[in-house]
């Protein structure tokens, strides 16, 4: 566990070692007097896409979502077979470009100094 000036500083900076040692546990649940009982540690040889997980930051894991692995597959037949929206619709942005910005200042300017 590491102390920094705001405890976010500090959980940040931290790694889970502590998780996976009880006797860190039973310290942990001691200095915040809880009586419930203490849970068990975790199991250091089960596998995670994160390298040493005991040695890890707490702020790297949160920067990372916590996520093990992303799985992203659009199915736009499936949502829409699913879904059935009642009407779809999108919008188009565009942004003026020069040209028209140009002439409409030098419309306005024109139009100012008459």
């Amino acid at each position: 566990l590491v102390l920094g000036c705001l405890p976010i500083y500090g959980l940040r900076l931290s790694t889970l070692e502590c998780l996976y040692n009880l006797t860190c546990l039973q310290k942990l649940f001691n200095l915040t007097n809880r009586i419930e009982d203490i849970p068990s540690s975790l199991d250091i040889s089960i596998y995670t896409r994160f390298s040493a997980i005991s040695s890890i930051t707490i702020g790297t894991l949160i920067d990372q979502l916590f996520i093990e692995a992303w799985q992203n597959e659009s199915n736009y037949l499936n949502y829409f077979s699913i879904c059935v929206p009642l009407t779809c619709r999108y919008t188009y942005a565009k942004r003026n470009d020069i040209l028209y910005i140009l002439t409409t200042f030098l419309g306005l300017y024109g139009g100012l100094t008459v």
